[in-house]
C-alpha cells in the first residue's frame, strides 16, 4: 500500500491510523462520556505477488459511535458522534526489466452515513483520491526518475465543504489572498497534486537529485490519507559527495548540500532553507553525523490561523548525533541541537542512548531527551474588531510562550525461542508551557506586534503522558503468526505552566491508565 515517489509531495493517500480514529464530533456538554475510538465493525485486508504483478485490497467498516452527556441536573441523553463509514483501499503495481521500472495506481474511498443534522453540517459524505506513480532506472541502476500524480474529490453538504476550506490545511478564508476563493455554495472540492524528480543515486563518488511538485489549494485527502498543507510549488535539489574507501582513521564519509523552496500559488515565498548533512564512520565503527541549516526570511501564510499572511523571521538550526560501535554488547549515543531566530526565539535538545545486548536472548535500549524553547510569538485567538482596518476587521492575538520538556523512551526486547518473542515499550513524557503578557499582530507582511489591552485565557499547562505496549509473538507455522499485544496509555492535564519534575511525575503515575488487549492472527495461504 505505499505510495508515491515521495520527496516534496503533497502527502499520503492511504494513513491506516485514520481507520479507527476517535470520534470527529464532541457531545454539546462538558459532562459527557465519548469513546475515545471508533469500532471498526470488520475488516479486510489481502495482498498478493504474481509475476511482476503486486496487489492489495483492504476494506474496512467502522460503526456509529454515541456520547453520553448531562446539561445542568437533567436526565442522561445521548448524541451522535461519529456515523457508520466505509473505508476502501485498491492498489496494484507492475514491476518491468527486473525492478528496475515501475509503473502502479491506487484508488481509495471513504463512504460515510450522515443520519443526523449534526453529521451533515460537519462531515464530508464521500471522499476519494486515486493516483498514478512510476520509477524508471537506468546505467546498471545508477540513474533514476521517478513521479506520482494524484487527484482528489470530496463531497458533501455546503456547510460541511465550506468547514473543509476554512480548515487549517487550506484557509481559503485568508483576507488578503485573492488567489483563493472561499465559495459557501459549493458542494464537492476537487483538487490534485504531482511531484517528480530525477537524480543519480550511485557511482563511486556524486550523487544528486533535483525535484518539483504541486499541490493545488484544493486538494484533499484527510479523509483516508495524510496532508498537513496544500497551495504549495515545491523545488528543491541535492549535491552529495561520497567516500566510501577506507582510509586511517576514517572509513566511509559524505557530505551533502541541499536547497529548498517553496511558494503559494499566489508566487508568495513561504520557505526558503539551505542544508549541509555531513556523516561519518570511523576505522573503530563509532558515527557521527552533523547538519546544519539556514532558513531564509520568507512569508508565513498560517501564522494568523486564517488570518492575512505575515512575516517568517530567518533562523539557524544546527543537529550533531555521535554514536559508538553498535558490535559492541554495550552501546552509548549523543544527539543534541539548536535554533536561534531572528526577534528572539530559540530552542535547544538533548538525548542520549544507552544500548545493552550481552546476550542473543536479550536487548535492552533506554534514551532519556530534555528540550527548552522560547516563541516570542504564540498564536493565542483572534477577535473581531471592524475598526481596526490594518488587519481587516480582526485583532490576532500572540503571547511570548516558555517551554520545558522531559521524556524517556525504553526498549527490552526477549527471544524465548526462534518462534516466540516478547517486545517491550515505554515512553514516559512530562512537558509544561507558561504564556506571558498578550500582544498583537500590527499589520499583515510583519511581526510587529504591540500592546493588546483585553484579556486573554489562560493557556499556561502541564501535560504529563505515559505510553507503553508490549507484543507477544508466536510463529505457530511457517510465515503464520499470532500476536498478543497490550498497550496502556495515561495522560493527565493541569493548568499550572512551571515545570517540577517531581509533581508532574506523581500526577502521571495516579493518573487514570486506558488498557488495550489486542489478538491478530495472520495465516499464510501458500507458505
Amino acid at each position: 500500500f505505499d505510495f508515491g515517489a515521495g520527496g516534496t509531495s503533497g502527502g499520503q493517500l492511504f494513513y491506516s491510523r485514520r481507520i479507527g480514529r476517535a470520534p470527529s464530533l464532541g457531545a454539546p456538554s462538558p459532562i459527557s462520556v465519548a469513546p475515545d475510538a471508533t469500532t471498526i465493525l470488520g475488516a479486510a485486508k489481502l495482498t498478493g505477488k504474481r509475476g511482476g504483478w503486486s496487489f492489495g485490497l483492504l476494506d474496512a467498516v467502522t460503526d456509529r459511535e454515541t456520547a453520553t452527556y448531562r446539561i445542568g441536573t437533567g436526565p442522561n441523553a445521548r448524541f451522535a458522534v461519529e456515523p457508520r463509514a466505509n473505508n476502501l483501499v485498491l492498489r496494484a503495481r507492475r514491476e518491468l526489466r527486473g525492478g528496475q521500472t515501475m509503473i502502479g495506481g491506487v484508488v481509495t474511498g471513504v463512504h460515510r452515513s450522515l443520519d443526523t443534522p449534526e453529521f451533515a453540517a460537519t462531515l464530508r459524505s464521500a471522499a476519494y483520491a486515486t493516483g498514478f506513480d512510476f520509477r524508471h532506472e537506468w546505467g546498471d541502476r545508477t540513474w533514476f526518475v521517478r513521479g506520482d500524480a494524484e487527484v482528489s474529490r470530496v463531497e458533501g453538504s455546503a456547510a460541511s465543504l465550506l468547514a473543509t476550506q476554512r480548515q487549517s490545511n487550506h484557509y481559503f478564508q485568508r483576507p488578503d489572498a485573492a488567489h483563493l476563493d472561499l465559495d459557501s455554495a459549493a458542494t464537492s472540492l476537487t483538487g490534485y497534486s504531482v511531484n517528480t524528480s530525477v537524480g543519480k543515486q550511485a557511482g563511486k563518488h556524486w550523487r544528486g537529485d533535483l525535484a518539483a511538485a504541486l499541490t493545488s489549494p484544493t486538494y484533499e485527502v484527510n479523509d483516508l490519507g495524510f496532508s498537513y498543507r496544500t497551495d504549495r510549488r515545491d523545488v528543491q535539489g541535492s549535491l552529495a559527495y561520497v567516500e566510501n574507501e577506507p582510509g586511517k582513521r576514517i572509513r566511509r564519509w559524505n557530505v551533502e548540500g541541499a536547497m529548498r523552496s517553496e511558494h503559494n500559488f499566489a508566487w508568495e515565498p513561504i520557505l526558503t532553507v539551505g542544508t549541509v548533512h555531513a556523516q561519518m564512520t570511523t576505522i573503530s565503527y563509532w558515527t557521527v553525523v552533523a547538519v546544519g541549516q539556514r532558513f531564509f526570511t520568507a512569508f508565513d501564510d498560517r501564522l494568523t490561523r486564517g488570518g492575512p499572511i505575515a512575516l517568517r523571521p530567518a533562523w539557524w538550526q544546527s543537529f550533531v548525533f555521535v554514536q559508538s560501535d553498535g558490535r559492541k554488547p554495550v552501546t552509548f549515543g549523543f544527539s543534541g541541537g539548536s535554533e536561534d531566530h531572528d526577534f528572539g526565539e530559540w530552542g535547544w535538545n538533548a538525548g542520549v542512548n544507552i544500548g545493552v545486548k550481552t546476550s542473543s536472548r536479550w536487548n535492552l535500549a533506554v534514551g532519556p531527551t530534555v528540550a527548552r524553547s522560547f516563541t516570542p510569538a504564540q498564536f493565542v485567538t483572534s477577535v473581531g474588531d471592524p475598526s481596526f482596518t490594518p488587519m481587516y476587521g480582526r485583532r490576532y492575538v500572540f503571547a511570548p510562550l516558555q517551554q520545558m520538556a522531559v521524556g524517556i523512551e525504553a526498549r527490552l526486547n526477549l527471544t524465548f525461542t526462534p518462534r516466540i518473542t516478547l517486545e517491550t515499550y515505554l515512553q514516559p513524557l512530562i512537558s509544561s508551557g507558561d504564556y506571558g503578557t498578550a500582544a498583537q499582530l500590527l499589520a499583515p507582511r510583519s511581526f510587529a506586534f504591540g500592546p493588546y489591552g483585553a484579556s486573554v485565557p489562560d493557556l499556561d499547562f502541564n501535560f504529563r503522558s505515559l505510553r507503553g505496549n508490549a507484543v507477544l509473538r508466536w510463529e505457530w507455522r511457517a510465515g503464520s503468526t499470532i500476536y498478543v499485544a497490550w498497550q496502556q496509555r495515561r495522560s493527565d492535564y493541569a493548568p499550572i505552566g512551571d515545570f517540577d519534575l517531581g509533581r508532574d511525575a506523581r500526577a502521571l503515575l495516579d493518573a487514570r491508565p486506558d488498557n488495550i488487549l489486542l489478538v491478530k492472527m495472520n495465516y499464510w495461504l501458500t507458505p
